[in-house]
């Protein structure tokens, strides 16, 4: 699952990562190291040719004559295929959805349902696949001694994680507002034994086939969803992240409690008397035999 994640780009860092300069509800951007349900991210999402023209034809409605706008529309390329939406995280059910509404929101959903349910299956043949580009995510393990979870924060090296998610978009015509959720699969080998699902993550040259719901069938989109192949960055995390209200670079550089440093130094010390000890036992042996 994916409860938790790090979104820390600059609007210009995204832009360039995204592809697009385009924007919808730019005005509930923000940054945060430890983004939780109900926040407000950008996805990345395709507009189709129809929305394009009618969002061309309003730009120059107040500027110029019908004909001219006419023209002006048809021979400007569609050079702007993307476009970086801030969309709310959580999904509710489209027919259950209001203003007054206190419905659960759904924050993951299986990919190997998403046909299944009505609520992801609807806004899916409507188009709505879209990518999610974060720097990493949160996943929390129970620690047997300790009795409590521990965070990890999983990344990769060097680049974003590109998420696929399921979007859908208000009814209102003049409404910029969209709810998403992420799809999770089967965790990869390397983070398994942390949990045993994680997000869907999509590789660069597979964005294309998620996102162009014109050229590419869903059916095809969905062949996509399965565990990542390639090896996944896992690093503990400050037990900080656990609350919401804890914000900054310091939740993902995890550093040992004093308690934590004696605890170590503590272990290693004993270890190191028992190994130090098993040598001296083996030198006197040795020495005994010749």
């Amino acid at each position: 699952m994916c409860g938790r994640f790090v979104f820390a780009f600059s609007k210009d860092e995204l832009e360039n990562i995204s592809g697009t300069k385009r924007w919808l509800n730019a005005e509930k951007y923000h940054t945060s190291y430890n983004v939780a349900p109900s926040a407000y991210v950008p996805i990345v999402r395709t507009f189709t040719p129809e929305q394009q023209v009618k969002e061309q034809v309003e730009e120059l409605k107040v500027k110029e004559e019908p004909q001219e706008q006419d023209e002006k529309v048809a021979n400007k390329p569609f050079d702007a295929k993307r476009v970086l939406h801030v969309m709310k995280w959580g999904l509710q059910p489209f027919w259950s959805r209001s203003v007054s509404n206190t419905a659960k929101t759904c924050v993951n959903a299986r990919s190997e349902t998403l046909l299944e349910k009505n609520m992801f299956r609807v806004p899916l043949k409507a188009g709505g696949r879209g990518v999610l580009i974060v720097n990493g995510f949160y996943e929390w393990k129970k620690d047997a001694e300790e009795k409590r979870k521990n965070p990890y924060f999983i990344s990769v090296e060097n680049g974003p994680l590109y998420m696929a998610v399921v979007y859908d978009l208000s009814k209102e015509k003049s409404s910029k507002e969209g709810q998403f959720t992420i799809i999770t699969v089967d965790a990869s080998p390397c983070v398994a034994w942390l949990h045993d699902r994680m997000p869907a993550l999509l590789e660069p040259n597979q964005l294309d086939v998620w996102l162009d719901t014109k050229k590419f069938s869903l059916e095809e989109a969905l062949t996509l969803l399965r565990p990542l192949e390639g090896n996944l960055k896992v690093q503990q995390a400050s037990r900080r992240v656990n609350s919401v209200r804890n914000d900054g670079a310091e939740l993902i550089s995890y550093k040992r409690t004093r308690e934590e440093t004696d605890r170590s130094t503590s272990q290693s010390s004993i270890e190191n008397f028992f190994s130090s000890s098993s040598r001296n036992k083996c030198t006197k042996g040795n020495d005994m035999k010749e």
